[in-house]
């Protein structure tokens, strides 16, 4: 008897042994998988050079720009962009420049029908905006050209919401881009015309000691910008625009010109 219950005895120490053994470990069961893919989890090294040619413009620039921008609201849809009517002013100096930037939301839907449908303004003029614009002044442009802007909220008027014709509201909006003397974003293959040098606002204020604004559309240096765009939309829907998704192109106009064609592949902004 006493043999069977030693025998008993070693059985359950070595079975309770075995069940201790087999006991997660939480904290250290983590403090190794930490360990081990520490590599994997390092963030790359942020590259703050910008594309290797950019360089922030010489020279001040003030006009419009058509700003055009494919975000994760259109679903891909070249037909659903956020356009903006874009007022920009910039004045270089020491170490790049300073840039002034309002966007105001353009024409993007047509309600005629009953039915809120995608419609592109007819002109970038004031006359199709809707809506309140946003902007700032003042906004540090690094020697490379990389900039940002941001807003605590920002509304898009109905009128100007291709994608459902209701309001857009979208808070901490983050707009980071290049603004250079080569242009931050692809421009189209096909050559465009040269626009009129003479034309545009001669008579435009600028800062004593900077040279004369340069109309936006007059040089092909200046043909363009980009930004990502980075934004909580909180109404009508609740989604987060991730900046490495969510691109906008800015395409130098003169006030009524026809609205440029932008590609898909231009939707893009290496910083």
């Amino acid at each position: 008897m006493k043999r069977s219950l030693f025998g008993v005895g070693v059985a359950l120490a070595l079975g309770v042994g075995f069940v201790v053994a087999c006991i997660p470990h939480p904290s250290e069961d983590y403090a190794d998988f930490l360990e081990r893919t520490a590599d994997y989890r390092k963030k790359p090294p942020v590259d703050d050079s910008g594309p290797v040619d950019a360089q922030a413009p010489t020279q001040a620039i003030e006009g419009i720009y058509y700003g055009s921008c494919l975000s994760a609201l259109s679903v891909g849809d070249l037909n659903k962009v956020l356009r903006f009517y874009t007022e920009v002013r910039f004045v270089p100096g020491t170490g790049g420049g300073k840039l002034d930037i309002q966007f105001t939301p353009l024409k993007g839907v047509d309600f005629s029908s009953g039915q809120p449908l995608p419609s592109p303004p007819a002109k970038v003029a004031k006359s199709e905006t809707h809506g309140a614009s946003f902007g700032t002044k003042g906004a540090d442009v690094s020697s490379t050209g990389r900039f940002e802007v941001s807003f605590a909220n920002v509304i898009i008027d109905k009128n100007a919401n291709p994608i459902s014709g209701r309001e857009i509201s979208i808070d901490a909006v983050f707009f980071r881009g290049l603004f250079s003397a080569g242009g931050g974003s692809p421009a189209p293959e096909a050559d465009a015309a040269a626009p009129d040098a003479a034309a545009g606002d001669a008579g435009a204020p600028a800062d004593a000691g900077a040279p004369p604004p340069t109309d936006a559309g007059a040089s092909a240096g200046n043909a363009r910008f980009c930004a990502t765009l980075q934004g909580s939309v909180t109404v009508p829907i609740k989604q987060f625009l991730d900046p490495a998704e969510n691109f906008c192109v800015f395409v130098p106009v003169k006030e009524g010109d026809a609205p440029p064609e932008v590609k898909r592949d231009e939707y893009k902004c290496k910083l």
